[in-house]
């Protein structure tokens, strides 16, 4: 219909400027050459929808003349509107048709604390990260017991500070340990309020009881694990220590023992020097 359109205009413009329509080479007559009357009856060539008019305009002081092709007109005029359309917006990315994007901000320094905002209260949930790790523990004997008789068991576990930020405050977080379980695979467990001593600063005889020893029923291997509960306090720069309600479990370490059994008996002088001698 484009077409159709522009040949109709072509035609009145033709008629009124004087414009001679040249149709083009083919053998039959073309709908614009019938429209403007320069076809036979019966030469409309139904299947033919476009043609070139070519046009002259006479200038009465000036005998030269100017051809003019109205298609390539309209496909100008097209690109006219283009150009009259406003440009598309800069992409929202870092081009050099947008360069404020690519700028980086300069960092700001945090401002400094009010002294007047009162400090957070802090919880074992917010401390934990801090919490100690694992300590370690030694038995006596070292590394093996006897069925029936007392293994005793010290923790290596002591106070600890850490230091750090929380909450964009420096802090720092005191765990002092309250409570040691030790608690073997075989069942057996205690629960004391100190990290144990071995028997030679207790002023006691080796294999006696304390009050971190454990006495195993059956020969064989077991395991002993240590946990610690810490209570935490924390303060925070230029303030004082606050206490935290409740404990905090910390597995502090395990180790394996070899539980075997023993008997008395009467030898005559040492059994590793003489190994075939009476008793041995």
């Amino acid at each position: 219909m484009g077409w159709r359109r522009l040949l109709l205009t072509g035609a009145c413009i033709g008629a009124t400027l004087g414009l001679v329509a040249v149709p083009q080479m083919a053998s039959a007559c073309v709908r614009v050459d019938a429209i403007v009357g320069a076809c036979a009856a019966g030469e409309v060539d139904s299947e033919s929808e476009r043609v070139d008019i070519i046009g002259q305009i006479v200038d009465g002081a000036d005998d030269s003349a100017e051809e003019t092709d109205l298609v390539e007109r309209a496909g100008e005029s097209g690109s006219e509107a283009q150009a009259d359309s406003p440009p598309p917006p800069p992409p929202m990315n870092c081009s050099p048709m947008n360069p404020a994007i690519c700028a980086v901000p300069q960092s700001e320094e945090p401002p400094p604390l009010d002294p007047a905002q009162p400090e957070p209260t802090l919880t074992l949930r917010d401390v934990a990260s801090f919490s100690p790790g694992p300590s370690g523990l030694v038995s006596e004997p070292s590394g093996w017991a006897i069925v029936g008789r007392p293994v005793n068991l010290i923790a290596e576990a002591g106070p600890v500070t850490r230091a750090g930020v929380l909450l964009g405050r420096p802090v720092e977080v005191a765990f002092t340990p309250v409570s040691y379980e030790w608690t073997a695979s075989t069942g057996e467990r205690v629960v004391a309020g100190s990290a144990g001593r071995s028997w030679n600063e207790l002023g006691l005889p080796a294999l006696s009881s304390t009050d971190t020893s454990l006495r195993f029923e059956q020969a064989g291997r077991a395991t002993v694990r240590l946990s610690v509960q810490y209570s935490a306090e924390y303060r925070f720069a230029g303030s004082g220590w606050r206490g935290i309600p409740g404990t905090l479990s910390v597995d502090a370490g395990e180790l394996e023992l070899l539980v075997g059994t023993f008997r008395t008996v009467l030898t005559d002088g040492d059994c590793r020097a003489n190994p075939d001698g009476p008793g041995c």
